[in-house]
């Protein structure tokens, strides 16, 4: 009697195994050209088949030089990684849309445009899945997916550790010729440079909320209840360089510039330009102000400046010449009574004229 446990067994004998390719001693580049052709046709549709693969030790400015049009670019994360970079050319990009979409690969060149997280959403899940299965056949874990897409090499650069890469090249042939794609995959080869040291003090790991202040304004009530899609909020004296970073307690920690960063919006930590010196500053400036001429104007030397302090201080005054016989002088003689004080003079009226 067939019981089920019995037709278990006989599938699970029946079912072909899965040979490592790294137990037959086969490398990377044939598991390659055996899965990503399988992995296409069932995801996608796409027949497709691997022309080349190599593999090579590169730098980071290798990787974030300069792309070429239409080079669809995706950051790689791990748990436990540094992150990763992918990069899908134009005609990748273009063979994998154009199947999805039409259900075949078209003969003509690759429209010249600018890549989008659509095209991402497309691209990616066929590169995860052929990252998964190579890894599966050679006996390794599959850690690595697609992330977030990469605007421009600048943001790829500034988001990668500064190590070595290990980047795999594999050059597609899509549609029976149709067109010809190329696939980048490139993957730390050392451990991240911000791995924890033995002993660090785990407070370094802690989250720190800050919040970026463009500017602060009282609005009543009754206006934001009346806000629409389109209202204007004026913020007077507001400048894009005068940003302030501060805590969530309002604790002023620093002064940043507002900016871009491809896509999002961005903040440039440091001084503000924009703004005017600091008292002290303009005090340490003042002599250096005043000790030059105005433009136009002849020089004129000020109290206390050098010119005067290197001139020599004047000598003292010599004493009076004493009056010749002022001591055998005469008393002068005593001054007369004052006469007594004459009646009040009348004034006379003055003469009336004749009619």
């Amino acid at each position: 009697m067939i019981t089920e446990a019995s037709l278990a067994v006989m599938r699970r004998l029946a079912k072909p195994a899965r040979h490592s390719l790294a137990d037959a001693g086969l490398d990377e580049g044939r598991a390659w050209r055996i899965l990503a052709p399988r992995g296409a046709e069932e995801a996608a549709g796409l027949i497709l088949s691997v022309r080349g693969f190599e593999m090579e030790e590169v730098f980071l400015e290798d990787l974030t030089g300069e792309w070429p049009a239409g080079t669809l670019a995706m950051m790689l994360a791990a748990e436990g990684q540094g992150p990763g970079l992918a990069l899908a050319d134009a005609a990748l990009l273009a063979g994998l849309i154009e199947v999805q979409i039409t259900g075949r690969v078209l003969a003509a060149a690759p429209p010249e445009r600018a890549t989008t997280d659509a095209d991402a959403a497309l691209v990616g899940h066929m590169v995860d899945r052929w990252m998964q299965d190579v890894a599966e056949m050679l006996g390794q874990p599959a850690i690595w997916r697609v992330g977030d897409r990469a605007p421009d090499p600048r943001a790829a650069q500034l988001a990668m550790e500064e190590c070595g890469y290990y980047r795999r090249t594999v050059r597609f042939d899509l549609g029976d010729g149709a067109k010809e794609g190329t696939l980048s995959l490139a993957v730390p080869s050392a451990p991240p440079a911000r791995a924890k040291a033995q002993g660090a003090d785990p407070r370094l790991d802690a989250a720190a909320e800050l919040r970026a202040v463009l500017h602060r304004i009282d609005v009543p009530l009754a206006r934001i209840q009346g806000l629409a899609v389109g209202d204007v909020l004026a913020l007077p004296g507001a400048r894009i360089g005068a940003v302030a970073v501060e805590t969530p307690e309002g604790r002023r920690v620093a002064a940043a510039r507002l900016g871009r960063l491809g896509p999002h919006r961005a903040l440039r930590i440091g001084a503000d330009e924009e703004e005017a010196p600091a008292p002290q500053e303009m005090d340490a400036a003042m002599p250096g102000l005043l000790a030059e001429p105005l433009p136009g104007l002849p020089p004129v030397d000020m109290p206390g400046d050098h010119a005067a302090a290197a001139s020599p201080a004047p000598g003292a005054l010599p004493d009076l010449p004493a009056l010749g016989g002022a001591d055998a002088a005469p008393d002068p003689p005593p001054l007369p009574d004052l006469p007594p004080a004459a009646a009040p003079m009348g004034l006379a009226d003055l003469p009336q004229e004749e009619s």
